[in-house]
């Protein structure tokens, strides 16, 4: 198990992914502040007038659509991020079975000339 964790980081195109990185803390921070800077919304008070209550539940549709909105860009680029992580693997997918071809046309060379030389 840890050699298949190892293996499979081995394969991740960390560049990619540190470059991505600023970029998703950031929004994420940004995120997580607007989040914690928003009053905690009072309970719509059911004996107030229709318009009070009407104007309550607007405030806090703007407020819940502004941070659909910033989730969003969150989650846009971390779709961003794991398709480069695909490609990176696909990359070194590409590269790994390349290796693989390579290793077993040097071994089969060597099986042929281990058999010339005892002949």
């Amino acid at each position: 198990m840890v050699a298949t964790a190892a293996s499979v980081a081995a394969k991740l195109p960390w560049k990619q992914i540190i470059a991505s990185l600023p970029t998703v803390v950031s929004t994420a921070q940004r995120l997580w502040q607007d989040w914690r800077a928003t009053p905690t919304p009072k309970p719509i008070d059911t004996s107030a007038s229709l318009e009070t209550q009407i104007l309550g539940l607007s405030k806090r549709v703007e407020a819940l659509e502004l941070n659909e909105r910033t989730q969003a860009e969150v989650v846009s680029q971390l779709a961003e991020q794991l398709q480069g992580v695909a490609a990176g693997l696909k990359e070194q997918s590409t590269r790994v079975g390349r290796l693989v071809i390579a290793v077993s046309v040097l071994a089969i060379a060597l099986v042929a000339l281990g058999v010339m030389y005892a002949l």
